[in-house]
């Protein structure tokens, strides 16, 4: 059995037009989020590039950890999907 024939049958059917985004532009707090995770996402690279020791001697984990965070970030900044009723 295919997983298509699980989705109820008027979801199947329905035209993309009842699909919406419900986003808006970035807000100030936002932007301002944003950019010292690049800032501090930079210096944590170049800590580890350059071997500064900065957080120790943890500094790639440092790096994968703050890129974790970024992620987590983005998903809550980026715009969703919801269905027109």
């Amino acid at each position: 059995m295919s997983p298509i024939a699980d989705i109820p049958t008027n979801a199947q059917n329905a035209p993309m037009g009842n699909y919406e985004w419900d986003g808006a532009p970035p807000t100030k707090t936002q932007r301002i989020i944003a950019g010292v995770f690049v800032i501090v996402l930079l210096v944590l690279i170049a800590n580890s590039y350059f071997g500064w020791r900065i957080v120790g001697g943890y500094d790639r984990q440092a790096a994968g950890c703050w890129v974790i965070v970024g992620l987590i970030l983005f998903t809550r900044f980026m715009p969703t999907v919801r269905w027109n009723d």
